[in-house]
């Protein structure tokens, strides 16, 4: 097992196997992270892109300190993933998506946990994927609603733990 893999993660063991499995399966090379506390989830997304041949990750928060943190965890396993680039963006999210190049293939959401927020990512996201991609969201078994808005949009709720969404975007929507 990587020594990645084991750096503390708010979200369940099962949920980042799932976004492991899914980048891994569907062979993608370009992901983002919206919301990255320390950079755990980050790992297990450089782990599969690295299984996938290597690619490009972008992490965006609106918290200086946590990219700062993210970035250094990820300098610290380097060598598990050296094919794996990472670019962090500190910025309100509706900025930092902005910034996001236009052929996401794997996103995953762990930032503000309420409904219209997420719906707004969403707005914003769905341009950005390209063909075949997946939107993923942790703590959809938040009460405020995170689920139905996934559910809303097309997507598949797993209920372990807090919750994960998943999004299957089957054609490019921009």
């Amino acid at each position: 097992m990587s020594n990645a893999l084991e750096l503390y993660s708010s979200t369940e063991p099962e949920h980042l196997n799932k976004i492991r499995e899914t980048i891994a399966l569907h062979k993608y090379t370009v992901a983002a992270e919206l919301g990255t506390h320390i950079g755990g989830s980050i790992m297990h997304i450089a782990v599969a892109l690295q299984m996938n041949g290597g690619g490009r990750i972008y992490a965006v928060d609106n918290v200086q300190k946590m990219l700062d943190e993210t970035a250094k965890n990820f300098r610290t396993f380097r060598k598990e993933f050296p094919d794996v680039a990472l670019t962090t963006y500190c910025s309100d999210l509706p900025f930092g998506i902005s910034l996001l190049p236009n052929d996401l293939q794997f996103v995953f959401i762990d930032d503000f946990h309420n409904a219209e927020h997420v719906s707004n990512e969403l707005g914003l996201l769905l341009p950005k994927m390209a063909a075949a991609g997946t939107i993923a969201v942790h703590d959809t078994k938040n009460p405020v609603g995170i689920g139905d808005v996934f559910v809303s949009n097309g997507g598949t709720l797993f209920n372990e733990g807090h919750g994960l969404g998943i999004i299957q975007v089957e054609e490019p929507l921009s």
